[in-house]
Formats: C-alpha cells, sequence, structure tokens
C-alpha cells in the first residue's frame, strides 16, 4: 500500500511541483517517451491504482450503470 510522508509541503511549492508533473506529461507526445515517463514516475502500485481511477472515471462519464 502507498504511503504519504507526514511532513506536509509548502502549498506553493506543492503547486509548482503539479505544474512540473504536468509539464512533463504534457511533453510525452510520442508512445514510447510516455512509456518511460511513467514507468520511472509510478511504482506498478500506483500504475494499477492510476488505472482503476481512469476506468472509474470513464465508466461515469459513459454513463455505465453503477452495479453494487
Amino acid at each position: 500500500m502507498p504511503h504519504v510522508s507526514s511532513k506536509k509541503l509548502n502549498s506553493n511549492l506543492l503547486e509548482k511541483l503539479f505544474r512540473k508533473l504536468i509539464n512533463v506529461l504534457g511533453k510525452a507526445q510520442d508512445k514510447q517517451y510516455l512509456d518511460i515517463v511513467i514507468n520511472e514516475l509510478f511504482t506498478p502500485t500506483e500504475k494499477i491504482m492510476l488505472a482503476k481511477r481512469l476506468a472509474v472515471i470513464l465508466m461515469l462519464s459513459n454513463s455505465m450503470p453503477q452495479q453494487f
């Protein structure tokens, strides 16, 4: 299970880091480069978690029926 450090980042620094992340991902225009970036940034567990979140977003955006 992933863990987040208990040390809080300054909100300005956190915002700058998020902008840098978006910038790096935005430059990944070819699939091979994007694969390299994702493999460097995320652990296998994090990639699974992100894929599952994306699946939920896609299902909700396509009005898929929710089953309980």
